[in-house]
């Protein structure tokens, strides 16, 4: 992903981004045209999903959490697999995750301050892959993760979000209706989404070029 990213910042604008007439970048104008094609297909199949408050505004961001379930059998809380528990740390907001954990149950609050200093927010339930859980303390080392992976699957959590207004950043939990939509609707209503924009012509020329020059170098 990052590689796709620094091709697509550094060089398919001085490969596809040509000017024209008065300087007009047709790169960011088909960039514009399609992002609004996405939306216009996407977004009536997910207005349940990711409901509006009653003011009609959407959140920017929902913040996800992979899960496994505590592998003490005197447990099997839900643990939500973080690094780390901070949602933003700078000058100018610090928002973290709190946890309150005991044996078959964690849950989380989205607070807003400097955290107590008892608390390392730097350390969450993930590191070097394993896991340990916040309930009970039974930590289940990396190669176990993966077979849980594998065997059982990994759950899902939706534990913040983020509102923006006016470049005014709010971080909250998640509302039950959202917790809802992500749960139940998701999956359903995306079920039979179909089509796909074609590219243009002068773009997919030059792509099948640059992969057919790459393929031959290798």
């Amino acid at each position: 992903m990052a590689h796709l990213i620094q091709k697509c910042v550094l060089e398919y604008p001085q490969c596809f981004g040509a000017t024209e007439g008065l300087g007009d970048n047709t790169l960011a104008d088909e960039f514009v045209q399609w992002a609004g094609w996405v939306r216009a297909r996407v977004e009536p199949k997910l207005a349940e999903v990711f409901p509006t408050d009653d003011k009609g505004r959407r959140p920017a961001v929902y913040f996800w959490a992979r899960t496994m379930v505590c592998q003490n059998p005197a447990c099997q809380a839900e643990i939500p697999l973080l690094s780390s528990f901070w949602l933003a740390n700078s000058t100018r907001r610090t928002v973290w995750i709190g946890v309150d954990a005991r044996p078959g149950k964690v849950d989380l609050t989205v607070s807003t301050g400097p955290p107590p200093a008892s608390l390392d927010l730097s350390t969450g339930t993930v590191k070097a892959s394993s896991v340990t859980c916040p309930g009970c303390g039974t930590s289940t080392v990396a190669s176990d993760v993966r077979t849980y992976a594998k065997r059982v699957g990994l759950g899902h959590r939706l534990y913040a979000v983020l509102d923006i207004e006016s470049r005014i950043r709010t971080y909250r939990a998640p509302r039950p209706e959202e917790i809802e939509g992500s749960e139940i609707l998701a999956s359903p209503c995306l079920v039979g989404w179909r089509g796909h924009p074609t590219a243009p012509q002068r773009y997919r020329t030059r792509l099948s070029l640059q992969l057919r020059s790459i393929s031959i170098g290798q």
